[in-house]
């Protein structure tokens, strides 16, 4: 068990990069749908990536700005059918500037969704493709935002060791239960082809079914199976483990405890939580899970002080008190794909 936490994303070999085309993030603005939930476990669980093409954050933007001005429009309207019960109607203005802040936040936090630039994009390669009306451009030669994103698609395919993914709903100009046959020669030249699917749910039917039996219920139980080692850990603590753990510098003790003696006594291991798992590689019959645990942890501290006392005569003096805290600490588990039995793993890769 190791003694640290990294934690940074480390993407193990399996992971997935993913491009998500405007039309799935404009039906669910907020990304709160059953879709977007079992995404995002699948992103934590397997340390996969969600890539957001700058063009498609700026469409989903505006096209949330022109919902939310139409909006305030109604409600405008109705004011003075329903005055009582509508006070105040926020501009369209604030409520985008809301919007983006709140998705600003979600991608700079999550570590699960990155946005990249059009920089690589071949502006000479667009202008071609617009002329000749290759795939996604239409017909008509319109399209230019589908050929942006479409670029964005083939160059994570060209420079990534990833499986790549691309979800759209737009079956007219990228295909519809399968990728255009002209786009997908395009990237079936690299080394993992580009897989497509027209909503996130056959995405995650294909990707994510076998892992539903990894709930945290049931990485719970494989930490509480092994609940001795965390007695062990938090019996066993350095001594410069103490004053991090007990945040004893936020401790208001009668005396600074640099003027007295102490020790900690009885250290006890209270309970453990699962703070966070994630799969780190796989085989052809395991996952290898790197569990992430909270362990709470109960000290009795012991004082000496030295204070003056009647007729200026130094009197020694012996105090304690009960202190509570947690460290967080990792364990690896090997969870075999078929029977789903666990078992406990010292990965020294790891370590």
């Amino acid at each position: 068990m190791s003694k640290g936490i990294n934690t940074k994303i480390i993407r193990y070999p399996h992971s997935t990069s993913i491009i998500l085309d405007s039309n799935i993030y404009i039906a669910d603005f907020h990304r709160r749908s059953k879709a977007f939930e079992g995404l995002n476990r699948y992103l934590k669980l397997t340390s996969s990536l969600v890539y957001i093409p700058e063009v498609v954050y700026k469409e989903v933007l505006n096209t949330y700005e022109t919902g939310a001005a139409e909006f305030i429009k109604y409600i405008n309207k109705q004011k003075r059918n329903f005055s009582s019960a509508v006070s105040t109607v926020k501009t369209p203005q604030a409520l985008i500037e809301e919007y983006k802040r709140a998705w600003d936040f979600d991608i700079k936090y999550d570590h699960h969704y990155e946005i990249i630039g059009s920089e690589a994009i071949k502006l000479d390669k667009l202008i071609d493709k617009a002329i000749k009306k290759s795939k996604p451009f239409s017909p008509s030669g319109t399209g230019f935002r589908d050929a942006v994103i479409w670029e964005n698609v083939v160059n994570l395919a060209a420079s990534s060791n990833e499986q790549v993914v691309f979800i759209s709903n737009n079956g007219k100009d990228f295909g519809h239960e399968k990728l255009d046959e002209n786009l997908f020669n395009e990237v079936s030249i690299y080394k993992n082809p580009v897989k497509y699917f027209s909503d996130i749910a056959g995405f995650l039917q294909e990707y994510a079914s076998n892992l539903e039996f990894l709930s945290k219920e049931t990485v719970q139980g494989w930490i509480d199976n092994v609940d001795e080692l965390f007695t062990i850990e938090a019996t066993d603590l350095l001594s410069e483990e103490y004053e991090y753990i007990f945040n004893l510098d936020k401790h208001d003790f009668p005396i600074p405890l640099e003027y007295t003696n102490y020790d900690f006594l009885d250290t006890e291991y209270l309970t453990s939580d699962l703070t966070d798992y994630y799969i780190y590689r796989e085989d052809d019959d395991y996952y290898y899970i790197e569990v992430i645990v909270s362990i709470y942890i109960k000290t009795t501290l012991v004082y000496e002080y030295t204070v003056m006392g009647v007729g200026g005569n130094n009197v020694n003096k012996t105090d304690g008190e009960d202190l509570y805290g947690s460290k967080l600490s990792t364990i690896q588990f090997k969870v075999n794909k078929i029977t789903h039995e666990s078992k406990l793993f010292i990965d020294k890769n790891t370590l």
